[in-house]
């Protein structure tokens, strides 16, 4: 169960009920394609992901941990 102040902070960035999400520190392959997807063409920048949330509609938010590559 998601703690009370991590729920509040969701629902307001998120506007959404966390009720109606599906939140996983699991990453599967299938996010990772999704992921690889969106961010195509983004240089310069490595994405790690940390958790994947997805609502009733099937859209799909990442919270990354992101590094500048090193030239």
């Amino acid at each position: 169960m998601i703690k009370t102040d991590k729920r509040i902070l969701l629902e307001r960035v998120y506007g959404m009920l966390v009720n109606d999400l599906e939140i996983r520190n699991t990453i599967t392959a299938k996010d990772k394609r999704i992921l690889r997807k969106a961010l195509n063409g983004i240089v310069g920048w490595k994405f790690v992901p940390i958790f994947v949330i997805i609502n009733y509609k099937g859209d799909y938010y990442f919270i990354c941990k992101v590094k500048a590559n090193n030239r």
